[in-house]
């Protein structure tokens, strides 16, 4: 099977693995998951970068609550960001969010900050939360295919030199043995669903930065 078919073929199994989770047991194992994270963040203090604006989608279908991860960041003064598609474009941008009450339905009916919310800078953003269909152990992690975020990732690097921390929570059904990953895929520092934390292993780490290392030069 090729790469591409192989993907596709994932995505379908992984958003129906995802949509068999009933409603009442996506919102509890939601707000375990958003508890996990939050205590996972509140131990990065003195991380390159962090604290800083917590870039964080908004859900969608049957995507995980992260409703209760924003109130926890509003109540620590942590400031929030959420992606808004620049318009004729395959980019995005990431606007602060005071409160969810500042976002609209954009195109595809996804929510988005209003255009009237202050962009944030590449250099204030301090986390990124991936959002994703399938991922695994050591970091992989299949998107949807548009490549909004692979982009953003890239033209943070170029710009600041460095990545962002990137992690994902995610319900545990969504974890594979092994995403595919191509060579100019990023691997997550850490996959936190209602069961474990599933962080960036050393040879895995040492990859992403020469990685890195590779791009700027």
């Amino acid at each position: 099977m090729a790469a591409n078919e192989e993907k596709s073929a994932l995505r379908r199994e992984a958003e129906r693995l995802r949509g068999l989770l009933p409603a009442e047991e996506r919102q509890r194992l939601s707000a375990a998951i958003c508890a996990r994270t939050a205590a996972y963040l509140s131990r990065q203090e003195g991380r390159a970068g962090w604290p800083g604006v917590l870039l964080a989608y908004l859900p969608v279908r049957s995507e995980l609550d992260l409703t209760p991860l924003y109130e926890w960041a509003w109540e620590q003064g942590l400031p929030i960001a959420a992606p808004r598609v620049v318009p004729g474009t395959k980019r995005m941008q990431a606007h602060r969010l005071r409160s969810l009450a500042e976002t609209e339905t954009g195109r595809w009916g996804l929510r988005e900050p209003r255009p009237d919310c202050p962009v944030a800078a590449p250099a204030e953003i301090g986390c990124v939360l991936m959002p994703g269909l399938a991922f695994d152990r050591e970091g992989g992690r299949l998107g949807y295919g548009g490549g909004y975020y692979d982009r953003y990732l890239a033209a943070l690097r170029l710009e600041m030199g460095r990545l962002p921390l990137l992690i994902a929570p995610a319900f545990e059904v969504q974890l594979l043995e092994r995403v595919p990953m191509e060579e100019h895929d990023i691997r997550l520092d850490a996959v936190l669903t209602e069961s474990a934390l599933y962080e960036l292993t050393e040879s895995a780490l040492y990859e992403r930065r020469h990685r890195t290392r590779e791009v700027e030069r």
